[in-house]
């Protein structure tokens, strides 16, 4: 379990990665200290349990059961040899053991503990110790120190190794009072190894799909910006300025709109806060996500100032933008704006003739270049003439 936690903590991370590469500004801020923290976090625990389990000491209910079940024999230690592993400043050595049980056959095993610096002579080679068997047919065994049994085994005579029979190493896992091996719910051995190996994949996969998943739009538009040779992906592209509307417009639950900002890296939507309402908020779209931002400073006058986003031909803008810029020679568009709102009309009212912004929608725009400001008018819903003039 710590293992999967590790890669959904690693899952987490690259998922706010990606998000900060290719989403909007402060998306996703959260995952990578929380996929970083509980990377960390799991994978020490992983270390600590690793060198806990390499030493892991029978229960002392699983040694009585042996005792009780007259599973006890004495066991000549062979050799000796430190691992390198220290816990509380104490060595972790192996035990190599020629094991004499009681009313088995000897064989030679080897167990794992740790010897604490003064208690290494009395392991030395050669020394002989009683032991429990803690299981019929496994070699695991328990030394036993508290020499209960140190009279009634003492004539009980150890073989040589070389008549013991190989080493016979116990299996993984610790062994139950009733004999049984306890196994951990996803096992570390090679048998089963590949379909862990994709379970871990699965839960990075996942992890990253979680954080990425609320931002998958802005992910799709930096990803059609590098197919074109762009570094990023840029809003008033035809295709993904059309994405933007109809995100914004799912935002709202309408199709009408009040005014409409367009830069190259987000688009400034003024719309009804409900169809029908002359109540006016504010909602920008960055990096394929929406936000809304509030009411507007400025609420329109009248709900005449609407007008249908269906009615514009949003993909013809910026081809339009620059072919008019290039009859114009001018190659950098960097700068380049666009704004549509109704126009003012006259209305006669109660006190005479005013103006009402309530007109046809007007599309217009700004280009710069270092020396000159021009500005640009859209004819019709945007598909027809555009004029560039220098201001």
């Amino acid at each position: 379990m710590l293992r999967i936690l590790t890669f959904i903590g690693i899952g987490l991370g690259l998922g706010g990665l990606v998000v900060q590469v290719v989403g909007p500004p402060g998306g996703a801020t959260w995952a990578i200290p929380l996929g970083l923290c509980l990377t960390v976090l799991c994978g020490t625990l992983l270390l600590v349990a690793k060198s806990a389990t390499a030493v892991a000491m029978p229960s002392p209910k699983t040694v009585l059961a042996a005792r009780q079940a007259g599973r006890v024999g004495r066991a000549r230690i062979d050799s000796l040899q430190q691992t390198g592993t220290q816990i509380n400043d104490q060595p972790v050595c192996v035990l190599t053991l020629t094991v004499q049980p009681r009313d088995a056959a000897a064989y030679r095993t080897e167990t794992r503990r740790v010897v604490r610096v003064t208690d290494v002579p009395r392991y030395q080679p050669g020394s002989v110790h009683e032991v429990a068997v803690l299981a019929e047919g496994e070699p695991d065994v328990a030394l036993l120190d508290d020499g209960a049994l140190r009279d009634e085994l003492g004539q009980l005579e150890v073989p040589e190794a070389s008549a013991a029979g190989p080493v016979r190493v116990p299996g993984r896992g610790q062994l139950n009072p009733e004999g049984k091996r306890t196994k951990p719910l996803l096992g570390t051995g090679a048998k089963g190894r590949t379909w862990r190996i994709g379970l871990y994949v699965l839960a990075l996969v996942a992890a990253a799909a979680l954080v990425v998943l609320p931002y998958r739009e802005g992910v799709m538009n930096t990803i059609e910006a590098w197919q074109h040779g762009e570094r990023a992906a840029d809003v008033m592209q035809p295709a993904t300025l059309e994405r933007a509307i109809e995100a914004l417009t799912g935002e709202t639950g309408h199709d009408n709109a009040v005014s409409v900002v367009i830069t190259h890296d987000y688009v400034h939507y003024t719309a009804p806060v409900v169809a029908g309402s002359q109540d006016t908020d504010v909602w920008i779209y960055r990096g394929g996500v929406v936000s809304h931002e509030g009411p507007a400073s400025i609420q329109p006058e009248t709900a005449g100032e609407q007008f249908s986003v269906r009615d514009i031909a949003w993909e013809a803008l910026l081809p339009g933008a620059q072919k008019a810029a290039s009859d114009a020679g001018i190659d950098d568009l960097a700068s380049l704006s666009m704004y549509l709102n109704r126009g003012f009309i006259e209305v006669d009212g109660e006190t005479g003739p005013s103006l009402e912004k309530s007109g046809a929608v007007e599309i217009g725009g700004s280009l710069e270049t270092d020396y000159r400001k021009y500005s640009l008018v859209f004819e019709g819903d945007g598909s027809g003439q555009v004029t560039l003039t220098e201001q």
